[in-house]
């Protein structure tokens, strides 16, 4: 899989997989570590939403360190959420993207440490298999 299967969506990028929530959860949180991240905070949102979901808060440390050195208040917009969510079809993962979060608040350095992360992020999300049930 690639970073052309994910979907862009306006703030966020989106992967759909064919596996069961807990095997998509760990294939996901894999998928991140594979690109650097650590799971810094997990949350389990079923029973807010109704559905089996979990938010992931992802960070690299050296990205979180180069982000609050280029504006002290960047600590305020990190981790990166990543929510994983049963749906019909199996699972859909979706991650912010930094670009809008940290991109947007008129830092160069911020919006190039964005990117960085947005394009991990993307890489990520593609790794995951489209998998089968």
């Amino acid at each position: 899989m690639s970073a052309s299967s994910v979907e862009e969506r306006p703030f966020a990028l989106r992967r759909t997989a064919n596996f069961d929530f807990i095997e998509g959860l760990n294939r996901t949180k894999e998928a991140l570590r594979e690109q650097g991240f650590d799971i810094a905070t997990t949350l389990d949102a079923s029973g807010a939403l109704g559905g089996a979901c979990t938010i992931l808060g992802v960070c690299d440390g050296d990205l979180l360190r180069r982000a609050v050195e280029a504006d002290p208040d960047a600590g305020a917009l990190l981790p990166c959420s990543v929510a994983v969510h049963a749906s019909g079809e199996g699972i859909v993962v979706e991650a912010v993207d930094p670009t809008v979060t940290l991109g947007g608040v008129g830092n160069e350095a911020l919006a190039a440490i964005a990117a960085e992360v947005r394009e991990r992020l993307a890489n990520a999300l593609g790794r995951i298999p489209a998998g089968s049930r």
